[in-house]
């Protein structure tokens, strides 16, 4: 019987130990500090993630660097244009018209005034201006003006008079390279008027039968035909009128037109009032 006990003693001990070795086997004993593991794969995700990040940091700053060169060089670029623009007007600065020497402007108003004063005829030889000063050399309003008429940024010079509601252009000058130019002379049968069109007007006459009204563009130097009305009963007594913009005169070649159309094109034509400097005060 105490056999049998202790026997059964041992069996109990046996499957004891039996039941423990196997909860070692099959499990692990808790950690009082349990560390969190990180498979091999986890590791390789991390590390590729830190070199992504530090790989876009720096395309980044390879990006911001070549902005900022870009800028810096669009910047540059702006300066040479700004250079170039600043050299290009230099260049118009250089080749503007030279300024207008008065002194030979004056020379021809004093010659002017000589001739209206002191009533001298050689005077009109000598400077070859109209033959009106020295005729008209007793109107208060006979003078001298000096003004761009064309907007060249050249003056010119004007002498005129003012008959009843028009401003009469006998002489007008200019100066080229340095150098007087005589644009155009006139007189009481070849009288010349200032436009508000910019062009300039001729109105001449060689007798009852033959007329002109001519109009005419200015270049700076010169003068240049744009259209013409001519009257010419010589050349035919029923139909009198014709157009041209060859001849500010001559009908030989010119169309022939209504009076009607005449008047239309001659009224498109405005004649500009001036105020003359007078050559002589109360003269």
């Amino acid at each position: 019987m105490k056999g049998k006990y202790i026997v059964g003693i041992l069996c109990g001990c046996t499957l004891f130990l039996m039941t423990g070795c196997g909860a070692l086997t099959e499990g692990k004993a808790p950690s009082e500090n349990p560390v969190e593991h990180v498979s091999l794969e986890e590791d390789v995700q991390d590390e590729s993630a830190e070199e992504s990040e530090e790989n876009s940091a720096e395309m980044d700053n390879m990006n911001r660097e070549a902005m900022e060169d870009f800028a810096e060089a669009d910047n540059m670029n702006g300066e040479s244009v700004e250079d170039a623009a600043e050299e290009n007007n230099s260049d118009e600065e250089i080749i503007e018209k030279p300024a207008v020497d008065h002194d030979l402007y004056e020379e021809l108003i004093g010659a002017a005034e000589r001739c209206v004063r002191e009533e001298d005829l050689d005077v009109l030889e000598v400077y070859d201006f109209s033959v009106i000063i020295y005729m008209g050399r007793h109107s208060e309003t006979l003078g001298y003006r000096i003004e761009d008429i064309d907007g060249d940024g050249t003056q010119e010079l004007i002498f005129g008079d003012n008959w009843g509601d028009h401003t009469v252009i006998y002489d007008i000058y200019t100066v080229f390279e340095g150098e007087l130019v005589h644009v155009l002379d006139g007189w009481d049968r070849n009288r010349y008027y200032l436009c508000e069109n910019g062009m300039i007007a001729n109105e001449g006459s060689s007798g009852a039968a033959h007329s002109n009204y001519a109009y005419f563009t200015f270049d700076g130097v010169e003068l240049h035909l744009a259209e013409a009305v001519i009257y010419d009963g010589d050349k035919d007594r029923e139909n009198p009128w014709f157009y041209s913009a060859e001849s500010e005169y001559d009908a030989e070649y010119a169309e022939p037109i209504s009076a009607e159309r005449a008047t239309e094109i001659i009224n498109q034509y405005v004649y500009c009032d001036r105020t003359f400097i007078p050559f002589v005060e109360d003269n």
